[in-house]
C-alpha cells in the first residue's frame, strides 16, 4: 500500500502535447519527466487534437501517464471544445495531491480549476505567458469575456502560480493577484546538443526558429533584413537568413508578400516547420540567433539556442538581460531598429569572438537551465506548498 503521507502524485493540465501547440508542449512533457526521477507520481490531462496539430510529444518515461480525452477542434478559429475532458479528470485523479495548470483560457483550464476547487486540492497555475500585456490585447475581445465569466475568479482561487522569468511573475503581481509565485524557468535537453561548437567558416547563417506569428516580431527581422542587404553585409560577409516554423493561418502569405517586395527572395530561405533532428541540424549550422519578439513570458528557443552555442539576438520583449550580464548575444529594443542594430554589431565581430560568445551561452545553459536542476526547484515548490517544508528559493518577492 502507497505511503500517502509521505508521497507526492501532481497531475498537469495542458491543452494538447502536439508539437504544433508551440513550446509549451515540449517544455511540460520535459519537465514531467523529469519530476518522476525526483520520486513524483506525474499523470498529464490533455487533448487529442488530432494530426492535424502533429504528433503528440510524449514523455521518454513509461511512468509518466497520459490521459487523452477527446476534443472537437477548429485549427483555423482556433476553437478547442473538449468532450468528457472533465468527467476524465475527477475519473482519474481521485488520489492527486496536487493539480499543475499550463496554461488559462480554455474550458479544460476552467474544468481543472473548478475540480481542485471542489475536491480542495491545491492549484497551481503556470500562466505560460498569457497574462503578459501584449497576449492580454491580443484578441482583447474575446478574453475579456472569458475574464469576467470565469477566468479572472479561476486565477483568484489559485493557490500558487509559477511563472517561468521574474518578468512574467511581475505580470501577475500587477494584475492584482496575492498568492504565492515560484520563478522557475524551463529547461532544456542538454544531450540534444553537441558537447563542441563547430568553427563555421565560409558562408555565415543567421536563422530564426519560432511560430510564424505576428508577436514573434518576424515581418520586423524581415524588414531589418532587407536594411542590412542595403549595407551591403550580406553580399560581403555571405550572410543569409534562415527562418524555420509552423505559420499561424495566413500568416505564411503575408510573410511570402513582405518578402518578395523587398526582393529579399535569394537572401531568406523560409523553411516550414522542423522537428528532431532537422531541428538539431539547423542550430549546429547557425552562426547567430535573432528572435526580434514583442513578448515572452520566456523564450524557450533562447535557452535552446544558447545550448547549441550560438550567440543570440532578442528583444528586451523576453527576459533574457543575462544575454548581455553574460556577453552571450544581444539585448536589443523591441522593433525593426533595435534588430538591425543588432544584426550590424553582431556580424561585425570575427567569428572567432561569436563562437566564445557561443561557449559562454553554453556554459550558462548547463549552469542553470538544465532539466534535472528545473525539476528540482519544482519538486522544492511543490513540497513547500503541499507538505509545508521549508521555504524554497524559487519564490518570488518577500512572500
Amino acid at each position: 500500500m502507497r505511503d500517502k503521507k509521505n508521497e507526492m502524485e501532481v497531475h498537469h493540465i495542458i491543452a494538447g502535447l502536439n508539437v504544433l501547440r508551440a513550446g509549451s508542449a515540449a517544455s511540460v512533457a520535459k519537465l514531467c519527466e523529469n519530476l518522476v526521477d525526483f520520486g513524483v507520481h506525474t499523470s498529464i490531462h490533455t487533448l487529442n487534437l488530432g494530426p492535424a496539430f502533429g504528433e503528440q510529444i510524449i514523455p521518454n518515461r513509461k511512468d509518466v501517464i497520459i490521459y487523452n480525452s477527446k476534443c472537437w477542434v477548429s485549427k483555423d478559429s482556433g476553437i478547442i471544445v473538449p468532450l468528457g475532458f472533465g468527467a476524465n479528470l475527477k475519473r482519474n485523479a481521485s488520489s492527486v495531491t496536487a493539480l499543475h495548470s499550463h496554461g488559462i483560457w480554455l474550458p479544460i483550464n476552467h474544468s481543472s480549476a473548478k475540480f481542485a476547487q471542489k475536491s480542495g486540492v491545491p492549484h497551481i497555475i503556470s500562466p505560460r505567458g498569457m497574462l503578459e500585456t501584449w497576449a492580454l490585447k491580443y484578441k482583447a475581445i474575446k478574453k475579456k469575456m472569458a475574464w469576467y465569466l470565469y477566468q479572472k475568479e479561476d486565477l483568484m482561487n489559485a493557490t500558487a502560480f509559477c511563472a517561468s522569468s521574474i518578468k512574467e511573475a511581475e505580470s501577475i503581481r500587477r494584475l492584482g493577484f496575492k498568492q504565492p509565485i515560484a520563478v522557475i524557468p524551463n529547461g532544456v535537453d542538454l544531450q540534444m546538443f553537441p558537447k563542441e561548437i563547430n568553427n563555421k567558416c565560409g558562408s555565415f547563417n543567421a536563422l530564426f526558429l519560432s511560430r510564424l506569428h505576428p508577436v514573434k516580431g518576424v515581418l520586423d527581422l524581415i524588414e531589418a533584413w532587407r536594411h542590412f542587404k542595403e549595407s551591403g553585409y550580406t553580399k560581403n560577409n555571405r550572410w543569409r537568413l534562415k527562418i524555420a516554423g509552423p505559420a499561424e493561418e495566413g500568416y505564411k502569405t503575408k510573410i511570402l508578400d513582405v518578402i518578395n517586395k523587398g526582393n529579399l527572395q535569394k537572401d531568406i530561405d523560409l523553411l516550414g516547420p522542423v522537428y528532431g533532428n532537422e531541428k538539431q541540424k539547423l542550430f549546429s549550422e547557425a552562426d547567430l540567433f535573432v528572435f526580434p519578439t514583442y513578448s515572452e513570458n520566456f523564450g524557450n528557443v533562447v535557452v535552446e539556442a544558447l545550448a547549441a552555442g550560438v550567440p543570440v539576438i532578442t528583444t528586451k520583449g523576453a527576459p533574457w538581460q543575462e544575454l548581455e550580464e553574460h556577453n552571450c548575444g544581444w539585448w536589443t529594443e523591441v522593433g525593426v531598429e533595435g534588430c538591425y542594430g543588432a544584426l550590424m554589431v553582431a556580424t561585425a565581430i570575427s567569428e572567432h569572438e561569436r563562437n566564445e560568445m557561443g561557449l559562454r551561452g553554453k556554459r550558462l545553459v548547463e549552469a542553470k537551465y538544465s532539466w534535472p536542476s528545473v525539476a528540482g526547484r519544482m519538486v522544492e515548490f511543490y513540497h513547500w506548498l503541499v507538505k509545508k517544508r521549508s521555504r524554497p528559493g524559487s519564490l518570488f518577492d518577500d512572500f
